[in-house]
């Protein structure tokens, strides 16, 4: 029921989840960790590697899951991590600024709900909401409280599918609306830091079954609410995903974008690579994953920052509990040089956390 037809190959294709056939024996090859006994049916390998059967109640609780996805149509997601730096700034649209130094503690909450509201053979119309929470704690230093942060971002994403040379693809926009509430123990600051209003035309573009294109392009207007920066930001983004079933997925992403502000006229220019790997069950139920990001910045007025380099390394692993429950512990490492402006700008951060999130 599941399986999609290879017209190719001339073959039905199981989903990987399911295993797969080998085409000269005809022998069904079962999952990563999973082997089919005739006696005892389907068994895992656990940690010390004996084989066990599946547990009946576990299926059975993981059916019921997916069968109120099926019916609901909803995408749950929730991470929730605890983490040790010596930095902290807000990141003002890509710039960062009002750097806090010293030692800290940060809880760090993101969640997301979303849902398909409308989805037949030619139309998708999508909504979601997320919501980004950071605490410190275990700090007396007013710039590390001051970047607490609360932001929420509300979204709608309409697609139509058509064929592209072919191959399977999607077209349409994004129209979203995020809000930044920074200082939010502060009870002198009594509405929104700043928000911004985003719309974006999308082309997606699925070149083999596991490798697709995103290519987007936009505008964002955005507004202050303690002083009267405003402006409109530019952008323009192509982004490419591979996934080699439950073995590896690759990713590669560039983006350029232009913030303009209205009051002074200086414009912040952005570039960005970011390029990530991941290895799936480097270990049974273990996963590893790497990324990495440079970001290139460039001031027209140099008032506080006239040239900026960033580098963002991130190494974490995953341990799967179950279907959608996974365990995390991660080291980030962040070198920030700026040219001209404003030399306190400077920072190398090393950042290490741990916590668990939820995909469902």
């Amino acid at each position: 029921k599941e399986s999609a037809y290879n017209h190719r190959l001339k073959e039905y294709i199981l989903p990987s989840q399911f295993g797969g056939i080998d085409r000269n024996s005809g022998n069904y090859i079962p999952p990563e960790n999973i082997r089919l006994s005739a006696s005892e049916g389907f068994q895992r390998k656990d940690n010390k590697g004996a084989w066990k059967q599946i547990d009946k109640f576990s299926l059975g609780v993981q059916k019921l899951l997916e069968k109120y996805k099926n019916i609901t149509k909803i995408d749950i997601y929730t991470e929730i991590n605890y983490e040790r730096s010596n930095i902290t700034y807000e990141e003002y649209y890509g710039e960062p600024r009002f750097i806090g130094r010293g030692e800290n503690m940060s809880f760090n909450l993101s969640s997301g709900i979303k849902r398909d509201i409308f989805n037949n053979k030619r139309y998708i119309h999508n909504l979601s909401a997320k919501v980004d929470l950071r605490l410190h704690n275990r700090t007396k230093e007013p710039l590390v409280q001051r970047n607490d942060l609360l932001k929420t971002d509300y979204r709608y994403l309409f697609l139509r599918k058509h064929r592209l040379n072919r191959r399977k693809a999607f077209s349409g926009f994004s129209i979203s609306q995020e809000t930044y509430y920074y200082d939010i123990n502060n009870e002198d600051q009594f509405d929104y830091y700043t928000e911004a209003t985003n719309f974006s035309l999308i082309e997606q573009i699925q070149i083999t079954a596991r490798h697709r294109i995103d290519f987007r392009t936009g505008v964002q207007a955005f507004q202050s609410y303690n002083d009267s920066d405003h402006g409109n930001i530019k952008f323009i983004s192509l982004k490419n995903n591979y996934i080699a079933h439950n073995r590896y997925s690759l990713e590669l992403m560039v983006r350029q974008s232009e913030r303009e502000n209205k009051i002074d006229g200086n414009t912040f220019h952005r570039s960005l690579i970011r390029i990530g790997a991941k290895k799936f069950f480097i270990l049974p139920h273990f996963h590893l994953s790497f990324f990495y990001k440079y970001e290139k910045h460039r001031s027209k007025i140099p008032l506080n920052i006239d040239n900026g380099k960033l580098d963002d390394f991130t190494l974490r692993v995953e341990r799967k509990w179950g279907e959608y429950l996974f365990f995390n512990a991660y080291y980030k490492y962040k070198k920030y040089k700026a040219q001209g402006g404003s030399k306190d700008r400077d920072f190398h951060d090393n950042a290490i956390g741990s916590g668990l999130s939820f995909n469902f």
